[in-house]
This record gives structure tokens, C-alpha cells and sequence, in this order.
């Protein structure tokens, strides 16, 4: 973000043109039940999703996590975060993420409790 170079620009463009057109679309947030062939789930269950690339960013070649946390059906927490490890497979890409998802799961399941 300091200091962009043309590529960066030209990488900018579609996600700007994209967000122009769907700026009228409103975030939606669905229940459990909503989705098809989930089962429902009992009170305060934490729902993760993980996924991460492998060398995903073309200047250093650096994997990107990703991960999103639901309580019962809305997200709680999300984060996406370049990682600072340089992983020598998609499997420990997908390691180091998945590690970061059981650190927020631990976290926020000790908040709950103490609710």
C-alpha cells in the first residue's frame, strides 16, 4: 500500500469494477438450517472455515490465510493475513492456517464460556 507500481493498479481495476456494479447488494447473513444437507446445530457451536493459497502473492511469494468463525449461523470473527513464513507445499499453506483457525476457535470458545 505504500508505494503501488502499475501492476498493482491493473490488479485493482476488476475488483473496483466488480464492487461499482454490486454496490446495491446488500451482506446477507443465513441460519444454520439454511444451508442444505447441514444438520442443525445446538446452542453456541462454533462453526470454522479455513483455506489458505500457496504463494499466492507474485512479489514474495508469500501464502495468504483465511479463515471465517460462526456462532449458530453468523460470522463472529474473520481475518485474512498474508503469512510470515515462506511454506514449501499448499499442505503446510494450509497447516500454518488451519493453526491460526484453532488459536481463534480456542479464544473465542474461552469467551463463551465465560458468558
Amino acid at each position: 500500500m505504500s508505494s503501488p507500481g502499475e501492476a498493482h493498479i491493473e490488479a485493482a481495476k476488476p475488483v473496483s469494477r466488480y464492487l461499482n456494479k454490486t454496490i446495491h447488494l446488500p451482506l446477507t447473513s443465513r441460519s444454520s438450517t439454511s444451508f442444505p444437507g447441514q444438520p442443525d446445530m445446538p446452542p453456541s457451536t462454533l462453526c470454522p472455515y479455513v483455506d489458505s493459497d500457496w504463494a499466492g502473492c507474485q512479489d514474495t511469494r508469500k501464502s495468504t490465510s483465511a479463515y471465517v468463525l460462526m456462532l449458530n449461523g453468523p460470522a463472529i470473527s474473520c481475518r485474512s493475513k498474508r503469512q510470515t513464513t515462506l511454506p514449501l507445499s499448499s499442505a503446510e499453506a494450509e497447516y500454518v492456517s488451519a493453526s491460526a483457525m484453532v488459536h481463534e476457535v480456542i479464544h473465542r470458545r474461552k469467551v463463551l464460556e465465560k458468558l
